[in-house]
């Protein structure tokens, strides 16, 4: 579960927003609420760069209690009008395009 961080600072605004709403030390995931392998983002990277590069998946073996999945459940943000806004080429494409700045 991979999240930009304008959208983790919406959701932060939105949780400070209705904090009343909570029972006192309530936990609520924060997250895109879509899992997304490793595979999947470097190859998004790869597309949006235009990269030649030859991406060896597999290569390493995985390490004992290597977490391999993970994805919030945002349920509780969509109740309270929480939404995301950048999808996972939108965040990557701005990031890059600023950091070639």
């Amino acid at each position: 579960d991979f999240l930009y961080i304008k959208d983790l600072l919406t959701a932060f605004d939105c949780i400070i927003s209705n904090v009343n709403n909570f029972p006192k030390f309530h936990s609520i995931e924060v997250g895109s609420g879509k899992a997304i392998s490793i595979r999947e983002y470097v190859e998004t990277v790869k597309n949006i760069t235009k990269s030649n590069s030859i991406i060896e998946f597999g290569v390493v073996k995985e390490r004992a209690n290597e977490l391999m999945y993970s994805c919030a459940d945002i349920a509780e943000l969509e109740k309270i009008g929480w939404k995301r806004e950048f999808s996972l080429v939108d965040a990557l494409t701005e990031i890059i395009e600023e950091e070639g700045k």
